[in-house]
């Protein structure tokens, strides 16, 4: 069986996350969605059905995994967890594997993040891993079309820990705001035992109020 995923940003203000996304989960075999720049209340993701289960660390969390299939087993890497960081292991019907959704906020020198990235990349070796990175960054290799400083150290980074980037040219923007603004800051990683195994890397433009897209695969 397929795992589908979805990639959600908060959008700016106060908009909540379930409400933000028009996806329609009943379409999807199983489902689990990151979100990213999470809007909380007292350390939880609100308006999620009950039966999902959320996995995110601290009072503030930046980061999340939700999954909402019962035949999807989730496992919590609490060592490669933290506010802004949540790594999970996924049981599913072919085989398990990991993801690791990441916010660098823009705000932080990139390296405060990216050693974490390190560490989880170390530590996970040659297992199928999928990296999903809100980087703030940009470089032509996730077709920014441009490259700044902080992209310039994520693509030297990827190279040194022999990870593929996922994202696909023809694409909607990753990153677009009410002003104008147009980019691709969020990167999808693969370790490459799992470069076989993901499929149908897309943007979806117009399916939240968020200023980044859907991304999902």
């Amino acid at each position: 069986g397929r795992v589908e995923v979805a990639e959600v940003a908060r959008a700016s203000g106060k908009d909540k996350p379930c409400g933000e996304t028009r996806m329609r989960s009943t379409t999807l075999q199983y489902l689990a969605r990151l979100y990213r720049e999470a809007y909380s209340v007292r350390g939880r993701i609100p308006f999620q059905p009950a039966t999902a289960r959320i996995v995110a660390c601290g009072e503030e969390p930046m980061a999340a995994v939700v999954i909402y299939n019962k035949d999807l087993t989730t496992t919590k890497l609490s060592q490669f967890c933290h506010s802004h960081a949540v790594c999970v292991e996924i049981g599913a019907p072919g085989g398990s594997w990991y993801i690791m959704n990441q916010y660098f906020q823009y705000s932080d020198e990139i390296e405060e993040h990216t050693m974490h990235l390190i560490r989880v990349a170390n530590e996970l070796g040659n297992r199928r891993v999928v990296y999903t990175l809100d980087a703030n960054a940009k470089s032509p290799l996730w077709f920014s079309g441009e490259m700044d400083d902080k992209g310039e150290h994520l693509e030297g980074l990827i190279g040194e820990l022999q990870l593929h980037v996922a994202n696909k040219p023809r694409n909607p923007y990753t990153f677009e705001n009410r002003a104008g603004a147009k980019s691709n800051i969020d990167v999808t990683l693969l370790s490459p035992r799992m470069v076989l195994n993901l499929k149908g890397w897309k943007v979806g433009q117009g399916l939240t109020t968020s200023d980044h897209n859907v991304i999902y695969f």
